[in-house]
């Protein structure tokens, strides 16, 4: 791609676009590996299996390792041809008006973050929607408030998704007090109750888009 990209711009002489399209991604550059942290790979990937069964999962895993970084690097994101630019879209999903916050939140967790849930619960994950995500929570005892995380579309796609609730608290169902120390900046003002950050680092070659998206 370098050299293709480099000849590209020297033909058309678009360096002034790709200097502009390199202050556009700098945000989102230099995020953590996926490889160092294997393991949350493994558990998003055993929750996700969990999920969607192992036949329709290994399908769009699969993909994900042949498509996602050509569609990333070539069509999406691709910062020698295209007149990169940050776009903020807000998606607003149904009302819940016979559940209190607390209830969406705790709900939100269980569904998402649980490797395994219930076969009640898996009626509703395992449905003909074709987006089904699976952010594990965070190792407890460890600092790092951010796990791999997985979203199971026709092709999988690897997210780093920081929690902004802790992971269970005694009895063993999700807690719904934020972290006390080195908690993640929440940057809408009207959230009730914070709950994800899903962080699309340019340098994660396994998701189509680079940015960031909250669950609130």
């Amino acid at each position: 791609m370098l050299l293709f990209g480099t000849v590209y711009c020297m033909y058309e002489g678009g360096w002034n676009r790709y200097n502009k399209n390199l202050k556009v991604i700098k945000p989102y550059c230099n995020g953590p590996p996926l490889y160092r942290y294997f393991s949350d790979c493994v558990a998003a990937v055993a929750g996700m299996v969990y999920r969607r069964g192992l036949i329709e999962f290994t399908s769009s895993f699969s993909l994900m390792f042949i498509i996602n970084p050509w569609i990333k690097f070539w069509i999406t994101g691709n910062i020698y041809t295209s007149d990169l630019s940050e776009r903020f879209v807000t998606q607003v999903g149904g009302q819940l008006n016979d559940m209190t916050i607390e209830q969406v939140a705790s709900s939100f967790m269980t569904y998402i973050s649980r490797a395994k849930n219930r076969g009640a619960h898996r009626i509703f994950i395992h449905n003909p929607v074709l987006f089904c995500p699976h952010f594990p929570f965070p190792t407890q005892g460890k600092k790092r408030k951010w796990a791999v995380g997985l979203e199971h579309s026709t092709i999988a796609c690897f997210v780093h998704t920081r929690h902004f609730q802790s992971s269970f608290n005694e009895s063993n169902s999700p807690a719904l007090h934020a972290f006390s120390k080195g908690e993640p900046p929440c940057l809408s003002r009207s959230a009730e109750i914070p709950i994800y950050r899903v962080v699309l680092w340019r340098n994660n070659p396994y998701h189509i888009y680079t940015g960031g998206a909250y669950l609130y």
